[in-house]
């Protein structure tokens, strides 16, 4: 009995490292990229502007000024906020 038991252990740990080098291998096949040249498209790297992908001067201004118009939104919400916190409490 003794014996059979120590058989049936061998082969629990056989296949569990053979399971395990299987599951290693397999990983390492699925993960390796695919070598491929890139076409033209994928090589040519445009600047994108929120705009656009206009780089003009004009391009730019319009970008700035867009900036210019979310952060003075911001700061008068900042400032809202910030009264918010203090004001007094009322009494009842």
């Amino acid at each position: 009995m003794e014996n059979t038991g120590k058989v049936v252990l061998w082969i629990v740990i056989a296949l569990v490292v053979v399971g395990g080098i299987y599951y290693y291998w397999q990983s390492r096949q699925q993960a390796a990229p695919s070598l491929t040249t890139p076409t033209a498209a994928q090589q040519t790297n445009q600047p994108t502007l929120a705009s656009g992908s206009d780089t003009s001067d004009a391009g730019l201004a319009q970008d700035m000024t867009g900036m210019d118009s979310d952060y003075s939104a911001m700061t008068s919400d900042s400032a809202a906020i910030d009264a918010s916190m203090n004001d007094a409490p009322v009494s009842q």
